[in-house]
């Protein structure tokens, strides 16, 4: 039996993360958040976002 489970690469759902963060961003403040502030609400590294 196979699973049906994507296999979807880290760096998408990693950008996926950031896009919706920017997007709520946006709803809540009406301006795109910074680098740092993107990392705090994702969890990532300051890095991690900026790449």
């Amino acid at each position: 039996m196979t699973s049906n489970v994507p296999t979807a690469p880290t760096s998408l759902h990693r950008t996926e993360k950031i896009r919706l963060a920017v997007y709520h961003g946006f709803a809540r403040t009406g301006r795109a958040p910074s680098v740092p502030e993107l990392a705090t609400l994702t969890g990532l590294a300051p890095a991690q976002v900026r790449q």
